[in-house]
């Protein structure tokens, strides 16, 4: 009877089962089939191609071929970099909610949206519809990939100057600019960015205060002209870059949908003039002399009547008592020297293919100027300029100029002290053992580094001395930065390493300090001399204005203690 009881138990498991399993399967199939039975989703661009900056759409197409209803239907677009919506919105995904759809519904929508000028010759649309079926709450997605190739907006450019373009003279810019689309072109802007060198003096029409044109709606093969004049105060044979730029408004925001760079050459002028440091240096740096020298050249086959030759001096670093300068004037609110034929004969008549050269000499300041905490990175600078009323036959000018310039850097400047201690309350460290220092018996000490960095930034600094015989570190450390000194097992040094320093850090602000203490064990024959503690102490560390390694040094520390006001002259002799 029991086994009959467990058979019976056992078919009911069974039975049980199956259903289970019957009722599964079918609610699978039926959730499959209402969510994705019937239901199409296709998007899909105007084109495979559209031009930069013109709006197309993107439409999706969405069938409801199922028995169900579909509910919660929203479209979406990711946009990829470089592009936007048409409609200004500044957001990377945007979304239609449709709500319902019956069974055999199709819905069609679409998104305007714009590419930008971004460097990438394809862009990836991410389209996707997500919605919920019959009864079923889940909600299902499908999506698409929408590539569009990039073809560039549809303005053709052509700009010309003078074939000879000299330094400091106007000379006049045509840009033709042309539709080559096939269809009409929204508003934009033409936007001239220029670098400092290059002054605009008209334009025509007259450019807007950004040195900027609009430009209405140009239809297919409809063409515009811009003019512009400047000069450009650059030395002879060097170029210059002006970048013209298609600004088109999406909504609040400007985009440049097109950039076109214009070269402009400088031509050796009819006047040449160099400008040089003689000897010149790697860095140069406070009390250093520079020697300047002025050399022109006149490379027409006419002379050059009452010429005037100036050397305009800037930078604060420039000490204007040490200047030496002959057969010339010197105005001192304009800093500038001036040699003249009164004062300079050769300059009276510079005859054809001519040449000549003057100069000064003049010292940088002892001292850095520094007053805040933003005074740093100080460069010196001379602009040359010869000019003369006379002008050759073939240039429209009403005279002949040339220009030269040189800028020099002004290296900085680091300085490392070490001093020691017997008593350092300021320190808050304990020293033990006797004072005067005694033979064979141990006394501490405490040493103390502190830096100043004057006028650059400073990177990779590294503070390092050696102990001297019969002196070890006790692993005692302090420091007013984070950095802290240690020992380097490799050398047996104590080395103190900094990231990086900013400029008039310990000259107007608080002093790094690293304090570490050392413990001396006098010998028999130190007796009655100081004991030296500590070598001569290295810094050194990059100037990143400059690129160059900086260094300074200090002198070693001993049991004189000159920093240690509580010690007398003459106290730290070593005693038995």
């Amino acid at each position: 009877m029991k086994l009959l009881k467990y058979k019976i138990v056992g078919w009911k498991t069974v039975l049980t089962t199956l259903v289970a399993g019957l009722v599964f399967l079918s609610g699978w199939y039926g959730y499959t089939r209402i969510s994705n039975a019937g239901i199409t989703f296709e998007a899909a661009a105007d084109s495979d191609t559209e031009k930069i900056g013109l709006p197309f759409d993107i439409r999706f197409t969405v069938s409801n071929d199922s028995d169900s209803f579909l509910k919660n239907v929203v479209m979406s677009l990711h946009l990829p970099n470089g592009s936007v919506l048409a409609s200004g919105e500044d957001r990377r995904i945007t979304s239609l909610e449709i709500g319902e759809m019956r069974p055999g519904e199709i819905k069609e929508e679409s998104f305007a949206v714009i590419l930008l000028d971004s460097g990438s010759d394809t862009r990836e649309f991410d389209a996707s519809i997500s919605y919920a079926a019959g009864s079923l709450t889940a909600t299902f997605e499908k999506s698409q990939i929408v590539k569009v190739s990039a073809e560039p907006f549809p303005l053709s450019f052509e700009a010309s100057s003078p074939e000879n373009v000299f330094a400091g003279d106007d000379f006049e810019t045509t840009v033709k600019y042309k539709n080559t689309g096939e269809r009409a072109l929204p508003q934009f802007r033409l936007k001239l960015d220029h670098p400092e060198v290059f002054r605009l003096s008209s334009s025509s029409p007259k450019a807007d205060e950004d040195s900027s044109w609009g430009v209405d709606s140009l239809f297919p093969d409809a063409e515009g002209e811009i003019k512009y004049a400047g000069s450009a105060d650059l030395p002879d044979d060097s170029n210059f870059e002006v970048l013209l730029k298609v600004l088109l408004r999406v909504g609040e925001r400007e985009y440049a949908v097109l950039t076109v760079p214009i070269s402009v050459a400088i031509s050796p002028a009819p006047i040449s003039l160099k400008t040089y440091i003689a000897d010149p240096k790697s860095a140069y740096g406070p009390s250093d002399r520079l020697n300047y020298i002025l050399s022109y050249k006149n490379n027409t086959d006419i002379a050059f009547e009452n010429v005037v030759l100036t050397a305009k001096l800037s930078g604060a670093m420039f000490d204007m008592q040490s200047l030496v300068v002959s057969n010339a004037a010197f105005s001192a609110a304009s800093r500038t020297i001036t040699w003249r034929p009164e004062t300079t004969m050769a300059l009276s008549s510079l005859q054809a293919h001519a040449a000549g050269t003057v100069g000064f000499s003049i010292k940088l300041k002892d001292s850095y100027p520094i007053k805040k905490l933003n005074d740093k990175n100080f460069t010196v600078k001379v602009d040359g300029r010869i000019e003369s009323r006379t002008v050759p036959p073939d240039i429209a000018a009403d005279k002949t100029v040339g220009l030269s310039s040189i800028e020099s850097k002004v290296a900085g400047h680091i300085v490392v002290d070490a001093s020691g201690y017997f008593r350092d309350a300021a320190a808050l460290i304990l020293n033990n053992g006797p004072w005067p220092p005694k033979v064979e018996t141990p006394t501490d000490f405490t040493i103390h580094w502190t830096l100043a960095n004057f006028a650059t930034d400073v990177s990779n600094i590294e503070v390092r001395a050696e102990l001297s015989n019969r002196v070890v570190f006790t692993g005692v450390v302090k420091s007013n930065i984070a950095a802290l000194p240690e020992m380097d097992g490799e050398t047996g040094q104590i080395v103190w390493k900094i990231g990086r320093l900013f400029a008039t850090t310990g000259v107007i602000s608080e002093k790094p300090e690293a304090v570490f203490q050392v413990r001396a064990t006098p010998s028999d024959f130190m007796a009655g001399n100081y004991m030296q503690l500590l070598g001569p102490t290295s810094v050194k560390a990059m100037d990143d204005f400059i690129g160059l390694e900086l260094t300074a040094f200090a002198e070693q520390v001993t049991t004189r203690l000159q920093a240690d006001a509580t010690v007398k002259e003459g106290e730290g002799i070593v005693t038995r």
